[in-house]
């Protein structure tokens, strides 16, 4: 009897522990499109990506298409660049946070620029999807916004 508790208790305590490893791998309830992620960096990239493997439907030149292609990487180059900064300002926030005493004045400044950090990424992607989008005539466009909207309709989500 007290083999089979510790046997049950052993496997409650396992089951907790892989539980707890995979919700954030799930936490965006499976919104994430095409692997890009959510928010703005997705939205450009999915935007990117359909534009370019639609562009003979789309009409689009070969200028158009390269123009496409380089934002894309231009953009990727950022926020690789941006997000390692980031990451940076976090470790100085923890790094900071072990000393003794604390120093929260400090410790502000930093979260302050980490939160500068992630608004001008968030500018810079709303400006890119405006400049990704200035790329196409009006015709284009119209043109794109139905093929997105029947892809969503057709798949459930855009482009796939």
């Amino acid at each position: 009897m007290l083999r089979k508790r510790s046997l049950a208790g052993l496997m409650a305590v396992l089951f907790f522990v892989a539980a707890g490893m995979f919700p954030p791998a799930f936490a965006d309830h499976g919104k994430k499109g095409m692997g890009y992620g959510g928010g703005l960096h997705g939205m450009f990239f999915m935007k990117a990506h359909f534009m370019l493997i639609h562009g003979e439907q789309l009409g689009l030149s070969e200028d158009q298409m390269r123009q496409i292609k380089d934002l894309k990487v231009e953009v990727k180059k950022y926020l690789v660049s941006r997000d390692a900064e980031v990451e940076l300002k976090a470790i100085d926030i923890n790094a900071a946070l072990h000393e003794s005493p604390v120093n929260t004045q400090a410790i502000s400044a930093l979260i302050d620029e980490k939160y500068a950090l992630k608004s001008a990424k968030a500018k810079y992607l709303v400006d890119a999807i405006v400049k990704l989008k200035s790329m196409l005539s009006d015709e284009q466009m119209s043109m794109l916004k139905s093929m997105w909207k029947g892809s969503k309709a057709k798949y459930g989500h855009h482009g796939r």
